[in-house]
This record gives C-alpha cells, structure tokens and sequence, in this order.
C-alpha cells in the first residue's frame, strides 16, 4: 500500500500542468536570435584583433646573438709533452737542488746523487716525477689506432702510477730520477666520435682544447682543467667499423695542469665562422624565392617584419655537420677536403656524416649560385630555385644554428615563421 502511494505520488508530479515554469518560457526564437548575433559579432571581433594582436602573441622570438657560430665535440685525449728522463749516474743518495716545476737552464744542477752532480741538459721545467710512458708513444702508431690505446689507463689520469722521487731516496744507477720538460708546447692525440668527420676543420686550423679530468666531460659539474689553443695537423677516419675519428692536434703551449697528465677527457671548440649574427635555423625560410626571417620589431607595433638575409654558415648539432658559404663557393677547398680521404662510399657513422656534409656543401653552393656568387654547378646549368617553405627541411636538417647577414643588434628572430606565413602575418 505504501509502495503504490510512493508511484501516485511520483506520477502526479510528471503531469505537464503540475511543471514548474521558467522564465525563459516563450523566448526560445529570441534567445537563438542573441546567440546568433553574438556569434557574428565576436567573429568579426577577433578577425579584426587576430592579424594585429593575438597572432602576434603566439609567435615565439629569442634574440639574435653576436658571432663567433662554434662548433663542438667531446672525446678522449693523450699528452704527449716534450720531456726527457733524468736518470741517476750511479748509485746513492738522492737529493734534489732545485724546487719541483722550477724552471732551470742548460748545465745547470739539478740534483745529486751521492756526490755527483745530475745538470739539465737543457732549459726546461724540472718535475721529480714520471709515469714511465714518457717513450711509449709513437705518433705513427696512435694515428692508426681506432681508440685510446688501453695500456695508457695504466698511468696516465692524473696521479694515477705517478711515480715521485723523495729526497733522500736511495737510486741505483740509471734508475729514473725526474724529468725535464718543454713547456712550449705538446702534441695531443684525441679520440673523437666517428661524426666528428662532419664538421672537423682541415688540417692547418685553429681550435681550441678544452682538457677535463678522465671521465668528467659529459658531466654537468665538471670542471675545466686547462684550456689550450690548437693547431689541427691532421685526422683520420675509422679504419675499421666501430672506431673513432683520430685527430693529432699541436698545443701553442702546455698548461701546468697537464705537465703530470697524460690521459684526459677532451672537448674540440672551432669557429666555423666569426662574422653576422646567429639565429636558429628553423627561423630561415625561404619566401618567393628569397631566404629571410621575421623580426620582431623594436617598437611601432606587434605584426613581425619580413627581412631578407644572407647565409654565412650553417652548424648542426644533431646531425653533427657543418659548412660555410665560403667553403661552398671554393674549389680548392674541397679539394682540400679531399685530402682527408673519406671515401664516398664509406659506410658506417663517419661516411654517413661525410655524406651529410657534402650534401650540406651541395646545397649551399646552389645558394650561392643563385645569389650570384661564385659557386656553380657542377654541369653549369643555371641552379634550380629553392622552394617555398623552412629553410632547414630544404637542407635536410632537423635543427641547428645559422650565422647570417642582416640581422640589426638587439634584434628577436621568430623561431615558429611558419605560422606568420600561415597567417599572412
């Protein structure tokens, strides 16, 4: 009985007569007829507002930055210093007559040993101490060495099976007792990645040596034992899969930090160019023919400015490549290049990247081709244009870094051109 006055109860209150009434009631043409207009008027609203001010707020821009535009790769090094083993005449006591890392002259006393006296014999810094591969190395040897030679470990971090000479140590005869060390300069093999082949500099160039401890280059709080300028003599692909890139690099001068080091970590800095302003390379894209970028403006409004540029140098990262427009425009300089003997056929890390490069080097001198450089083709028929679009698919690269003409100082680069094109920014 309580359940079916429970359903009457319920069923009365669906009865259309029994329905609460809103205000809203009747109106429903008029409230489509708002709705209608609102929509028309806010469309018309944000069309207006869209090119001028909201678009532009979507635009992402980062400041052009001063050259130099550098290139980098990390690897694994190997001292060789010019230094000379000092060894005991006879046997006796050792005892030292000049300070450890002093600087001495040719015929004078560096030491004795019982009663005989031991001269430098030459000028030079004095370091009691070795790691006995003073004479290990020979430089033909480790130019055809896929990776740093293992037996190095054995001495060669820093006090690793460093030996010193304490004063009053008894010596035999011709048992070491330091050495003497030239500190104008060093030869350092290093042991780059077989991608390196994309962008290392021909033999000749500049670069700088940036040495870390063993094992502590990757590492976000390593810190830099010495840094060295460096000329390139000469770099090798692997000879075998799986090896690494040999580059044999002469120091101006030695740091101190690496009179006692033989083995180190190794970070490889050149310039690819020193001129313009670089701007990442997914800014550049190419608009009826002509490269340019978007700029912001300073000041007079928010619409970014189409500015026609000129291409100086390109650096990858990724794809570990580089080149320049004046590489691409010299002859000589391939043939240069050439030397370096990277077969096109090569296979492996270090052929693919030798490939990248000279695609890279390709499409850079047809930008100069038809730019009006030097540069041309190889059959000289006139340069097929450059299509509409990002500059750096035209390339073949997914990201990097772009040294250009033409950008004023203090200038932001809009990194997304794609959507002020799309936009008609």
């Amino acid at each position: 009985m309580h359940l079916a006055s429970r359903r009457r109860r319920r069923g009365h209150r669906d009865f259309p007569e029994h329905r609460r009434r809103r205000w809203w009631d009747g109106w429903q043409p008029g409230i489509w007829i708002v709705l209608g207009l609102s929509l028309v008027l806010g469309y018309s609203l944000l069309a207006w507002l869209w090119p001028g001010w909201i678009a532009p707020l979507l635009l992402r821009t980062v400041p052009a930055r001063p050259a130099p535009l550098l290139a980098e790769g990390l690897g694994e090094g190997l001292v060789l210093r010019e230094e000379e083993v000092l060894r005991a005449p006879l046997a006796g006591r050792f005892r030292p007559e000049v300070e450890d890392g002093e600087w001495v002259l040719g015929q004078q006393a560096v030491a004795t040993v019982g009663e005989t006296v031991v001269v430098a014999p030459r000028s030079g810094i004095v370091r009691f101490s070795w790691d006995g591969q003073e004479t290990l190395w020979a430089a033909s040897e480790l130019e055809r060495a896929p990776h740093r030679p293992q037996v190095a470990q054995m001495g060669g971090s820093v006090g690793a099976l460093l030996v010193r000479r304490e004063s009053g140590a008894w010596v035999r005869g011709g048992d070491p007792i330091g050495r003497l060390v030239q500190p104008a300069g060093a030869t350092l093999f290093a042991w780059l990645s077989a991608t390196a082949a994309g962008w290392l500099p021909p033999p000749g160039s500049s670069v700088t040596v940036v040495a870390y401890p063993p094992g502590e280059a990757d590492s976000p709080q390593s810190v830099a034992m010495a840094t060295a300028e460096a000329r390139v003599q000469g770099w090798s692909p692997p000879a075998v899969d799986g090896g690494e890139v040999v580059v044999q690099l002469r120091l101006s001068s030695l740091p101190e930090s690496l009179l006692d080091t033989r083995l180190i970590d190794v970070k490889l800095v050149t310039t690819v160019t020193g001129s313009g302003r670089v701007v990442p390379l997914s800014s550049l894209w190419v608009r009826h023919g002509r490269l340019g970028l978007f700029l912001r403006p300073a000041q007079g409004g928010m619409r970014p400015l189409w500015t026609p540029v000129k291409l100086l140098a390109v650096w990858s990262e990724r794809a570990q490549v580089a080149a320049t427009r004046a590489e691409a425009g010299n002859t000589a300089w391939t043939e240069r290049m050439a030397a370096v003997q990277v077969s096109p056929g090569s296979t492996g890390a270090a052929g693919a990247a030798w490939q990248r490069r000279m695609h890279l080097l390709k499409r850079l001198g047809q930008l100069v081709a038809l730019s009006g450089g030097a540069g041309q083709s190889d059959t000289n028929r006139p340069a097929p244009p450059i299509p509409d679009g990002p500059f750096a698919t035209w390339l073949g690269l997914e990201d990097g870094l772009a040294a250009v003409e033409g950008v004023p100082a203090g200038a932001r680069v809009v990194t997304n051109p794609g959507w002020a094109v799309r936009w008609q920014l």
